[in-house]
């Protein structure tokens, strides 16, 4: 009974002291400020923080992005400009070659047409710069249009002796030579001496013979059964066949301009055509040229004359006396919307480009614009 009633009263605990013991309790009290969880105010500050960085992340993404488009768009202009530069630069430069002949002043144009100033059957004229009129389908009138001609020297053949009969004449081919596998009939040619030629078109070729006939039924034909000279004067002289080409800019399908390509036909019955456009670079918006003229023949350019300024007579009779040429190309860049506004620019750079000059431009879109000029000798005159 004694041990039971020990046990008993060990076991009693005033409520006092558990009270006590429970708020003592370090893990309660830890457990309770766990579960208080953020007040307003921190979480108002806390979305504020986060707002802030958001914005800061979609500014430098927004940033970048039109920095890479701007650096795009201007790769892209850069390239065009200097491809076509390029492009047109070399054609200048070789245009109006003639090979031994020293000017194509000597040559004679016996083709059955009546050359006009831009006419594709004006060879001997070398460089042509003029306007487009409204007759030409291809281009918008107006437009620059740069024409050039000159010898293709990638095929020629030796000359024997010349045969001439009432309405034909017969270029005889030196020995070893076989007209056939250079030339074709209907194409036109040249025969030179180094002193003289003569523009013709060819009515027959034979292996040993190239018959040039009045009565041909080739178009544009020849005006006369003979060369301007003599049976004898073209004996170990050479033929030639004779190239042309024009450059101009005009809007295409998709609705972007572009430098084109218009390579003259010489060969076979639609000889003196030219065959249909290629496009040689995108993006070009605008080409303006300028004639570097020689006035006294002293071999330097005394004045540059701009073809907008010049009628269509006075350019290519002036054409004829050009050592040079600066041409300016307007180039834009293929996306929209890649300037803030639009942009303003002057052209071509030669133009009048003060504050209220009136070669001063706005765009009418927010694409990339830039001007790109050159000058560029007639490497052929030059060396005259």
């Amino acid at each position: 009974m004694m041990s039971s009633r020990k046990v008993k009263m060990q076991m009693k605990i005033p409520a006092g002291c558990a009270i006590a013991s429970m708020r003592e309790s370090p893990m309660i009290s830890a457990r309770s400020a766990r579960q208080r969880g953020m007040s307003l105010v921190e979480l108002m500050i806390a979305m504020l923080l986060g707002l802030i960085v958001l914005l800061a992340v979609t500014q430098i993404f927004v940033g970048n992005r039109q920095t890479f488009a701007i650096t795009e768009a201007s790769s892209e202009v850069q390239e065009s400009g200097r491809i076509a530069l390029q492009l047109l630069s070399r054609a200048v430069r070789n245009a109006d070659y003639w090979g031994c002949l020293e000017n194509a002043a000597a040559a004679d144009n016996i083709l059955n047409v009546s050359t006009v100033p831009g006419d594709p059957y004006g060879f001997e004229r070398g460089v042509t710069a003029l306007r487009a009129s409204e007759t030409d389908e291809n281009i918008q009138p107006g437009r620059a249009v740069l024409t050039l001609a000159g010898i293709n020297s990638s095929r020629s053949a030796s000359l024997s002796d010349e045969q001439t009969s009432s309405t034909s004449t017969f270029l005889q081919a030196a020995d070893g030579v076989n007209f056939s596998n250079i030339f074709q009939a209907g194409e036109i040619l040249v025969a030179s001496n180094c002193e003289f030629a003569d523009i013709f078109q060819a009515d027959a070729v034979t292996a040993q013979r190239i018959t040039i006939d009045q009565t041909s039924s080739f178009s544009p034909g020849v005006r006369t059964g003979s060369l301007r000279n003599s049976v004898s004067n073209y004996r170990n002289g050479r033929v030639l066949p004779l190239a042309g080409e024009r450059y101009f800019v005009r809007q295409q399908s998709d609705g972007r301009s572009a430098l084109m390509f218009q390579p003259l036909n010489t060969r076979g019955g639609n000889s003196g055509s030219f065959v249909n456009p290629q496009e040689l670079v995108s993006g070009i918006e605008e080409m303006a040229i300028q004639l570097g003229i020689d006035s006294n023949g002293n071999g330097t350019i005394d004045r540059w004359e701009d073809l907008r300024d010049a009628s269509a007579a006075n350019a290519a009779s002036h054409a004829d006396d050009a050592l040079g040429l600066r041409i300016s190309l307007l180039v834009s860049s293929r996306t929209d919307q890649v300037m803030s506004a639009p942009m303003g620019f002057c052209f071509p750079a030669w133009g009048d480009c003060g504050d209220d000059g009136s070669d001063l431009r706005l765009a009418d879109d927010r694409r990339l614009y830039r001007v790109y000029s050159s000058s560029i000798g007639i490497r052929n005159r030059l060396s005259d």
